[in-house]
């Protein structure tokens, strides 16, 4: 075995640090059983990252159950609850489990079978879950997308020619929508669960993995995608579920990122962000009113761009992360009122704070701060 391969088995079989000191905490912190806890992902220094959860104020507790989920990126939290899905090995067999933060042991779920690592996840009110399956390879359509109640029942079955990718619920739990590799190109597929099938969107643009995000009633999807030339630059679109007409391209400067856009949670906004080509994440956030898509704004606060939207659950604010300089990276949080004419303004909080997220109670938020979670009451004081 080479040395590089060596570093590879001993990274992906060390275990993660316990909480302590040098734990760094990075990405969206994720509110769980009803906004009382926080889940995140944290390391120290170059170790394998891990899952952590906290009351607000607490320690953070490591999340290690038996066995032990393959990476971060394969765990997703069930909403309301305390539990999560996950792939784990179980004899030697790539398998869906469901485990709890208040248990060690995870169950494996009811459809046991070699599952699709990069797809899966909760419905937004916990009370279904998704996730791609691969089946017997010697028949056709081996893969799938298979969706069910929480507790496995009343399950509806997509067969499909390759694996489901970039996998987003809408937030009504009634339609999903998935990327599949039909004939050689990526083609967007929104599955009715009520109907046990899949229709496809717009085929003639090439929708990025990871872009997908529906609102709630799932009339509407957003996505950013390329033409079906392999030199088309990827930009956003809107389209409209069920209906054969062209996908509205959201005037935004700059080239669309892999990684989805936002809906405010009354469907009522969308936003966005683009950037230069070399690094599309580094860019501007854009705002646009659902009923008005054609009228895009430009959100400015920091003076090199901002991204990392979050609306909070009544719909009338948004939050975002303001950057003053990606090199280093020096970053604020603004807060934009939406439907207003006055600009953002931007909060104090200390230590280049990004990734804000609100509770489901709308009371308090969630953000990262020099690698620590900090969380504040909502809205702050004038």
């Amino acid at each position: 075995m080479t040395a590089a391969a060596c570093l590879a088995v001993l990274l992906l079989t060390a275990d993660p640090a316990p909480a302590g000191a040098g734990l760094e905490v990075y990405g969206r912190p994720t509110w769980i059983e009803g906004g009382q806890r926080l889940a995140v992902t944290a390391r120290v220094g170059t170790a394998v990252p891990a899952w952590y959860t906290t009351a607000v104020g607490g320690q953070l507790e490591l999340v290690k159950p038996r066995p032990m989920y393959e990476s971060v990126d394969n765990l997703w939290w069930r909403p309301n609850g305390d539990r999560f899905a996950y792939v784990g090995q179980v004899s030697n067999v790539r398998t869906l489990l469901v485990g709890r933060r208040d248990a060690v042991d995870g169950v494996p779920f009811a459809v046991v079978g070699n599952i699709r690592p990069t797809v899966g996840g909760w419905s937004a009110d916990g009370s279904h879950l998704a996730f791609g399956l691969i089946g017997d390879r010697t028949v056709p359509k081996p893969f799938s997308l298979f969706s069910c109640e929480e507790d496995g029942a009343h399950g509806v079955h997509v067969p499909m020619n390759s694996p489901p990718l970039g996998m987003t619920w809408e937030p009504g739990a009634q339609r999903i929508a998935f990327i599949n590799h039909d004939a050689g190109r990526s083609v967007l597929y929104v599955c009715m669960l009520s109907q046990g099938m899949a229709v496809t969107v717009n085929s003639y643009l090439r929708p990025l993995p990871h872009s997908l995000a529906m609102p709630a009633g799932g009339a509407l999807i957003a996505f950013a995608a390329t033409g079906l030339h392999d030199d088309d630059d990827p930009h956003w679109f809107v389209a409209l579920v069920g209906v054969r007409q062209p996908a509205q391209k959201l005037d935004s400067q700059g080239y669309a990122p892999d990684q989805p856009p936002v809906w405010s949670p009354d469907s009522q906004w969308l936003a966005w962000t683009a950037g230069p080509r070399s690094d599309p994440e580094q860019g501007n956030l854009f705002l646009a009113a659902t009923t008005e898509l054609a009228k895009v704004t430009r959100v400015v606060a920091g003076r090199a761009g901002a991204g990392q939207p979050a609306f909070s659950p009544d719909g009338h604010d948004l939050v975002f992360t303001a950057y003053d300089s990606w090199q280093p990276r020096t970053a604020r949080l603004a807060w934009l009122k939406l439907g207003r004419p006055e600009p953002p303004r931007l909060l104090t909080v200390p230590d280049n704070p990004e990734w804000p997220t609100f509770a489901p109670d709308g009371r308090r938020l969630a953000c990262v701060a020099a690698g620590q979670l900090k969380v504040i009451d909502w809205p702050p004081p004038e």
